[in-house]
């Protein structure tokens, strides 16, 4: 077993990371494998689990349904959720765990080997650094951090400490995924001048609500944690962060990382060049800063044969009506979506040859034919494909995998940060109003094609400007 690790020492180490220092310096694309001592055969991983919201809930589920799993602590700043989720451990049979509100509790434990990070996103790089530098593996949720440099300061601290993270993007444990990567790695659909994204979905616009008490079981400062203070208000707290900037990005960054992943996946194309966007809050006009509706075009450079060049990325956001006429139905490989899964969310490659969809059911190819709707290389059902809780199931069991062989996980960090990086991009350029451009792996946008002007507005907003004290991330 590892030894204890105290919080001073976790302080220590994370001050000879330089984390502060470092962040406008992104070692993004840089690979440096896990290190450390493999587990035994026979030695149960314990996991910790930090957040016990839906989400949290759900990857808790799938870990106990691991033999070789222990779960010693859960966390979460909500008392009555921490109680059902210990409470969720102890009616599977386990040892009821520890219950904490402060995460660095768990960091101190020589049962814990990694941790699962399932908190609201403005949450999830300070407590990814310290994770790593007490020596945890990390099951990351995307986005990987609130921001641009965030998740590039998220990529060094792994490579620094030499941690398995595996970003929660369970496409890339999927098979048609995969094959669809490869069929675009190919050549298969010939040129590809265009690619497109999209969340399209029927949501109940959210009711205004004035601020007020927080709930006796939340620890509302804890809540807060890095963010500004400001007073509660039950329509930005559970559930609902995502759709304020202090917290998230919306469902740019909470829908759209898993498919931009695959457009970088399959396209070898990592960083866009510029990005447009144009939208707002049009559709429900509720209580939401993030908009409802977007359109963001991305030019992207790419080496992918046949012929290297430049091409669009389109995605559409639509949270007012839920139907895409994109294309038919793909057919079913994963029973527990909805059968018109493709007309709520999907990933197209137009190619001078043919088109390629993707979506959570499967995959189809169709003729550039306008006309033509039926399939010219849909893949026959596959029963043994997984459905969405064990593909889920899956992507955590080569999380777990790489834990114990200190192997390279499936969505490592970098494939996470190049995905939230994007989608963080189209936000700026959409509450801005500015065409974006950028060099890749440099921390900045500027006005013009060419890179000579700099666009201040837009830089400033690739970074936070403050964490709130004392929940800031270590040694800055």
């Amino acid at each position: 077993m590892k030894k204890n690790i105290s919080r001073r020492t976790v302080l220590a180490r994370a001050g000879a990371a330089a984390v502060g220092a470092t962040w406008a310096r992104t070692l993004v694309g840089q690979s440096t494998r896990p290190v450390g001592s493999p587990l035994g055969a026979g030695e149960r991983v314990g996991v910790g689990l930090i957040g016990c919201g839906q989400r949290g809930w759900q990857l808790l589920d799938l870990l106990l349904r691991r033999d070789d799993v222990d779960i010693p602590i859960v966390c979460d700043v909500d008392s009555e959720r921490v109680g059902l989720a210990a409470q969720r451990v102890e009616q599977a049979g386990r040892r009821k765990p520890e219950t904490v509100a402060d995460f660095l509790k768990m960091l101190d434990r020589s049962d814990v080997h990694a941790v699962v990070i399932a908190t609201p996103d403005y949450w999830h790089a300070v407590q990814h650094f310290y994770a790593c530098a007490a020596g945890k593996d990390v099951y990351l949720e995307s986005p990987v951090g609130h921001n641009v440099i965030e998740g590039a300061a998220m990529v060094q601290v792994t490579r620094k400490f030499f941690r398995v993270v595996q970003v929660g993007m369970q496409h890339r444990s999927a098979a048609w995924f995969g094959d669809a990567v490869q069929q675009v790695r190919a050549g298969k659909l010939g040129k590809i001048a265009q690619t497109r994204s999209w969340n399209f979905a029927k949501v109940e616009p959210v009711a205004p609500s004035e601020d007020g008490q927080s709930p006796a079981s939340l620890d509302y400062d804890r809540w807060l944690g890095p963010a500004a203070k400001r007073a509660y208000n039950a329509g930005r707290s559970h559930r609902l962060w995502k759709n304020w900037w202090e917290y998230g990005g919306g469902m740019v960054t909470r829908g759209n990382c898993h498919y931009q992943d695959l457009i970088h996946w399959a396209m070898k194309a990592n960083a866009p060049v510029s990005i447009t966007a144009v939208g707002g809050n049009q559709g429900l006009g509720d209580f939401r800063e993030t908009p409802d509706t977007l359109e963001v075009i991305y030019e992207y450079d790419t080496q992918l044969l046949p012929r290297p060049g430049r091409f669009v990325h389109v995605y559409s956001l639509r949270l007012s009506n839920g139907h895409a006429v994109w294309a038919p139905p793909v057919p079913a490989h994963n029973d527990t979506v909805d059968s018109n899964s493709s007309m709520h969310s999907g990933a197209l490659f137009h190619g001078e040859e043919a088109t390629l969809l993707v979506d959570p059911r499967g995959s189809a190819t169709f003729p550039t034919a306008l006309r033509q709707e039926k399939a010219i290389d849909a893949p026959a059902r596959d029963d043994s494909s997984p459905l969405f809780d064990v593909l889920t199931m899956a992507h955590i069991e080569d999380f777990l995998n790489c834990v114990r062989t200190r192997g390279e996980p499936r969505a490592p960090i970098e494939a996470g940060q190049y995905a939230a990086a994007a989608c963080h991009l189209a936000n700026i350029a959409y509450r801005t109003g500015h065409r974006l451009y950028c060099k890749p792996g440099a921390p900045a946008c500027f006005t013009d094609p060419s890179l000579k002007t700099l666009d201040t507005q837009a830089t400033e907003m690739l970074r936070r400007v403050t964490y709130r004290s004392p929940y800031g991330p270590p040694a800055v």
